[in-house]
């Protein structure tokens, strides 16, 4: 019994560095924080009439630990208009997407969020349904995951509305932005979160770094069968090589990948019926 406790003494004494016991460590509580502010620092918006946030590495899934907040300020006299165009948050205990009116201890909850988009064809229940502002140019995002299981987390759109404005009614632009050059962002069909118009014809122009590909990821994909569709060019016009023509309902996943740095695509609609549309992820990826 001797021989084993001095085996154990000579054992745990011999762990030194320099001379001193290395004595074991638990998470410094300031090193955490300073973790997640590196992740996804608080960010002040002011003034602002649009733009477009996003979870931390989007679309790649989060990261553990995000505390993430966005405060949004429109100018005098408008509200805030925020539009989801991508959602898949791990749908637990944990991870949520929470939209306020107003900021700090005067804000009142809008909605809190987590899970997949909602894929269904009921229009009344879209991806893209509006949270809007009441009697404030402010709105406060805030973000959250815990240390368990992540997923690609959200994209949405914010406006500066007039005060008149009403939720539910049908954005006038005939067509969304149209080209896009950030490494990363999500593409909607007009009009978007409402029905599309009909004879829609838009086109979106892709591009990213020479020698680079691009991936596309489908969130949501509702239109009328046959007579409307998404078709996809491999190249930076319509008439570069055309790989694929989406219509109908299609799955949420992962879509086709480009063979250059661009990619065109171009939407249709006819005379009759109108449905949702479409909300396409793409982001640059290696050519490997």
């Amino acid at each position: 019994m001797l021989c084993f406790l001095l085996f154990v003494f000579l054992l745990f004494s011999s762990y030194t560095v320099e001379g001193q016991p290395v004595v074991p460590m638990l998470p410094d509580k300031t090193a955490v924080e300073e973790e997640k502010s590196r992740q996804c620092p608080d960010v002040s918006l002011e003034n602002v009439t649009h733009g477009y946030i996003h979870s931390p590495n989007f679309p790649q899934n989060y990261p553990d630990n995000s505390d993430c907040k966005w405060v949004i300020m429109a100018p005098e006299g408008n509200t805030v208009r925020l539009v989801l165009y991508a959602m898949k948050i791990y749908e637990g205990c944990c991870d949520f997407l929470y939209i306020y009116s107003g900021h700090g201890r005067e804000k009142k909850l809008i909605q809190r969020l987590n899970g997949k988009a909602n894929m269904t064809t009921d229009a009344e229940q879209p991806l893209g349904i509006s949270y809007q502002t009441h009697n404030t140019n402010v709105m406060t995002v805030h973000f959250i995951s815990n240390m368990e299981l992540n997923d690609m987390g959200f994209y949405a759109r914010f406006d500066a509305v007039p005060d008149t404005y009403e939720v539910d009614k049908t954005p006038t632009s005939p067509c969304p932005d149209t080209h896009y050059t950030g490494s990363h962002g999500v593409i909607v069909s007009p009009r978007w979160p409402a029905l599309y118009q009909n004879e829609a014809l838009c086109e979106y122009h892709i591009d990213v770094d020479a020698g680079n590909l691009i991936q596309l990821y489908i969130n949501y994909f509702v239109t009328e069968s046959i007579f409307d569709y998404l078709t996809v060019h491999d190249g930076n016009s319509t008439k570069s090589k055309k790989v694929t023509s989406y219509n109908a309902t299609q799955e949420q996943g992962l879509a086709l990948r480009s063979s250059s740095s661009s990619l065109t695509l171009r939407f249709n609609s006819n005379p009759a019926i109108c449905k949702q549309g479409f909300s396409i992820t793409y982001w640059e990826v290696d050519d490997s």
